[in-house]
């Protein structure tokens, strides 16, 4: 979650209260009136606001929850001087109840039956992996930035895994396996394909033409790739040794994954998750060739997607979410939870989702013949500044109608009102949060209190934006500053006016 900070906004005045403005019981300005026809500042016809009651009773579950967490095992956190483990990548084998995994501790590999891990390789777990993709007898690729491919023996214990062949390709990334063929993408921007026979691997072509390949599936003689520049990639492989690209699609975001699913009626369809524009919908014409026909935006970026049956499950590095795809291009909410840790990827297969949620592998379990709300506030803290009103977002990720019973403050000086107390699946309310100033300290929380049968009761902290020396207002100036690079150069903001600047935070180990 993030920390909100509005200063645009006007303050209310202790008399007469600004245009849009009455007062109420507790001497407070709240958007009323018959000045108020048309939008205000505040984002909507300010006439329509709704008091909310001051009440946060936790009114227990009201509809059963569609989505809940199975398990979590706490096996694979580690303790001083045990190695990290940092999912990236799954790769589910449902024949062996078995989950293989990949990220910091090198290949992982889960005991499905038992939630466990069974052992990793290397065996003391100090190394990396990037992607997996399972092959045929006992073998799993494993791909490496900078190493390159490599396969893996997985068909004994744990401790007697072997590397049996390797495969050095710069920027390796996604793979694809159609026996006896593995197509490697590289961020380099090719696309390498490998020949398994007679014990051996052969690279048999190399095609140029990618940009930032991530992943790509494939059906039959066709196949599409995920390039976080160029957008949905697709693949002639009629000819299985040597593809050819044949046109790129661009999407909505960047796209980081894609999923490749035949509804129930024969339609062909894609499933791309295209970072904080969300999970976009593309349907496959006679060409192959995708056509954009939705996309579903969430607050939270979306790294990863699967399909299970008529479920769509999306992973954020916050939460994840189920759609029903029962109509395959017009997705439904059903639900949506919050992950524990950080999600990474996810694998689907019945009514069960796993999510590598960083060090740990949560399980997750749903119903979708079920449809009950998800509240997804877009702050969980609030940060008053000199106009004494914030504004919160309060979206509806769920199937059912999202019902606000109540929002209450232990502070008399703070309002909380709503766009609206029901909100549609999909759909968003905006809170306004009212404080009347009197010179004194404000520090408290408000209590919102819904329908949500996983979060019947949320609470926001409040503070003013002033007692946070290093918090910068909503549409204020940046304060000036700089920063080193690794090669020791070093960069001043105020020397790069009337350029876009990103801070990139990251770790380097």
């Amino acid at each position: 979650m993030a920390t909100l900070a509005v200063a645009g906004l006007l303050a209310c005045g202790s008399n007469p209260c600004r245009d849009g403005f009455i007062k109420n019981i507790n001497n407070q300005c709240i958007p009323g009136g018959e000045e108020t026809g048309s939008t205000g500042e505040t984002g909507g016809g300010t006439g329509d606001w709704v008091t909310l009651p001051v009440d946060c009773s936790d009114l227990g579950t009201i509809t059963e929850d569609p989505l809940h967490m199975l398990d979590r095992p706490e096996e694979g956190e580690p303790e001083h001087g045990d190695p990290f483990y940092e999912m990236l990548d799954l790769a589910h084998a449902p024949n062996e109840d078995r989950m293989y995994a990949v990220g910091q501790g090198g290949l992982i590999v889960w005991d499905l039956l038992e939630s466990s891990i069974l052992g990793t390789y290397p065996p003391d777990g100090h190394s990396r992996y990037h992607q997996v993709e399972l092959l045929d007898d006992g073998l799993v690729a494993v791909a490496h930035r900078d190493r390159g491919v490599e396969i893996i023996d997985v068909s004994g214990d744990p401790s007697s895994y072997s590397v049996e062949h390797s495969w050095p390709l710069a920027g390796a990334s996604g793979m694809a396996w159609a026996p006896p063929y593995l197509y490697v993408t590289s961020q380099r921007g090719i696309l390498l394909t490998l020949e398994f026979k007679d014990g051996t691997v052969t690279p048999l072509s190399t095609v140029e033409g990618l940009s930032s390949p991530w992943e790509l599936v494939i059906d039959g003689d066709r196949g599409w790739i995920s390039d976080n520049t160029l957008g949905v990639v697709s693949v002639d492989l009629s000819d299985p040794s040597k593809p050819e690209v044949v046109d790129s699609t661009q999407t909505i975001g960047g796209a980081l994954d894609i999923v490749h699913h035949i509804s129930s009626n024969g339609e062909h369809v894609l499933y791309v998750a295209t970072g904080s524009t969300g999970v976009e919908v593309f349907s496959i014409d006679d060409a192959g060739l995708p056509v954009s026909e939705n996309v579903h935006t969430y607050s939270t970026s979306i790294v990863s997607v699967a399909v299970a049956e008529e479920t769509l499950w999306a992973v954020g590095h916050e939460d994840v979410a189920v759609l029903d795809i029962s109509s395959a291009t017009s997705p439904v909410p059903i639900s949506a939870e919050e992950t524990p840790g950080f999600g990474m990827h996810v694998e689907a297969e019945g009514s069960t989702g796993w999510v590598a949620d960083w060090g740990h592998l949560a399980i997750y379990e749903v119903n979708a013949l079920l449809k009950a709300p998800s509240i997804d506030p877009s702050i969980d803290s609030i940060l008053i500044g000199s106009s004494n009103e914030a504004l919160i977002s309060i979206g509806n990720r769920g199937g059912g109608t999202l019902d606000l019973l109540g929002a209450k403050s232990d502070d008399p000086r703070v309002t909380v009102l709503s766009s609206t107390d029901s909100v549609p699946s999909g759909g968003t309310s905006e809170l306004i949060v009212l404080f009347e100033d009197d010179g004194l300290p404000l520090e408290t929380s408000i209590c919102l209190a819904s329908n949500d049968p996983d979060n019947p009761t949320l609470i926001f902290t409040v503070a003013e934006q002033s007692d946070i020396q290093s918090s910068v207002g909503y549409g204020e100036d940046a304060p000036d500053f700089a920063l080193t690079d690794l090669d020791g150069t070093t960069y001043r903001l105020s020397e790069h006016l009337g350029f876009p600047v990103v801070l990139i935070y990251f770790a380097t180990w």
